[in-house]
C-alpha cells in the first residue's frame, strides 16, 4: 500500500526555514491513525507513514502503541524508516524495524511557534 503526499511537498519554504510539510502532513495522518487505533483497540504492530522528509517517501513503520507513544514524546521528534533522515536531526532511539529521530527546529518551523 501507497500513500502519496507530493502534493503538499512543493519544495518551496521560507528563506532560512527547512521545508517540513510533507513531514507534518505524515504526523497527522499518524496522529489519526493512532486515534483509529485506540477507538478500535487494536493491540501489536500497525503501519505508521515514515515521517521523513524526502518527497514522495511512501515507506511504512510498523509499531506498537508504545513505540509511538515514544515517538510523539516531543513535538520535535519524527518517526522514520531505518536509513531516512529528518534533515539535521539527532537520533533519540535505533530499532530495526524503526527510527526515532529529533529534529532541530529552524526559523519559520511551525513546530518552533
Amino acid at each position: 500500500m501507497k500513500v502519496d503526499v507530493d502534493g503538499c511537498y512543493d519544495g518551496r519554504a521560507a528563506p532560512g526555514a527547512r521545508d517540513n510539510r510533507a513531514e507534518l502532513v505524515c504526523r497527522e495522518a499518524n496522529a489519526a491513525i493512532e486515534a483509529s487505533r485506540q477507538r478500535l483497540g487494536v493491540g501489536g504492530v500497525v503501519p505508521y507513514l515514515c515521517e521523513c522528509d524526502a518527497k514522495g517517501c511512501h515507506e511504512f513503520v510498523g509499531l506498537t502503541g508504545d513505540e509511538y507513544g515514544r515517538a510523539r514524546a516531543s513535538a520535535d521528534r519524527f518517526v522514520v524508516a531505518p536509513g531516512h533522515a529528518v534533515g539535521d536531526s539527532t537520533i533519540v532511539e535505533e530499532e530495526e524495524k524503526f527510527v526515532i529521530v529529533e529534529a532541530l527546529s529552524s526559523p519559520g518551523d511551525p513546530r518552533s511557534r
